[in-house]
């Protein structure tokens, strides 16, 4: 019944996702040549993905950072951890409780890039320096591209976080998870971007779309 009614919040959820993208391009579309800070990001990614195809994968490095979310969703839901095992080839947590949210959080929460946002500044790093803060924007695009591209290549295996939450429940939840968190990054370093006026516009299209598909259908 759990996997049903997850499968049927995948399905009904699809316009929510059109509408998400829309809105992410519509938000995107409003920064000028999409802003100077934004282009050392996107440079970040391209470098992360060159890395990748040509020269190294960092799968430890990936799986760390994807179990110790797994870890702290379960904090957060109240649970514990008894086990955590990380190597190359993959990686388990075993837990006291689980959700939707623990299993597909490390999906589409990019740890390193939140370590580099929240924690940096505090290190009392001058990033005011307009090199320096150039490169640290870099390494946000780099880490998020780590983050992008690595999680793309573990969707490709079955992977049991994903199976228990049903393929389009679990996508859906995924692929509107990232658009917010990316969202959510140009707009600290964008004024163009407001994570405010995009979640508002989001959720407020998504509501008016499924009142006419409802009215069309229903009465």
């Amino acid at each position: 019944m759990n996997r049903f009614l997850k499968y049927f919040i995948g399905l009904i959820a699809l316009p929510a996702v059109w509408i998400f993208s829309k809105e992410f391009y519509s938000e995107i579309c409003r920064i000028g040549f999409l802003g100077t800070n934004i282009n050392f990001f996107l440079w970040g990614i391209i470098a992360y993905m060159l890395m990748h195809i040509l020269f190294f994968k960092p799968n430890y490095l990936y799986t760390l950072g994807h179990e110790s979310i797994h870890v702290l969703a379960t904090w957060v839901c109240g649970g514990h951890i008894s086990s955590f095992h990380v190597s190359d080839g993959g990686g388990s947590v075993t837990t006291s409780k689980t959700n939707f949210f623990i299993e597909l959080s490390p999906y589409f929460v990019p740890i390193y890039t939140m370590i580099l946002i929240f924690i940096i500044p505090l290190l009392k790093v001058p990033l005011q320096d307009v090199n320096l803060f150039s490169w640290y924007i870099f390494l946000i695009g780099f880490s998020m591209g780590m983050h992008l591209i690595m999680t793309a290549e573990a969707l490709k295996i079955k992977q049991p976080d994903i199976l228990r939450s049903g393929y389009l429940f679990s996508y859906a939840i995924i692929y509107i998870g990232n658009l917010i968190v990316i969202a959510a990054i140009f707009s600290i370093f964008s004024k163009d971007i407001s994570l405010k006026t995009y979640l508002a516009k989001s959720f407020s299209s998504s509501w008016h779309l499924y009142f006419n598909i409802f009215r069309e259908f229903f009465v």
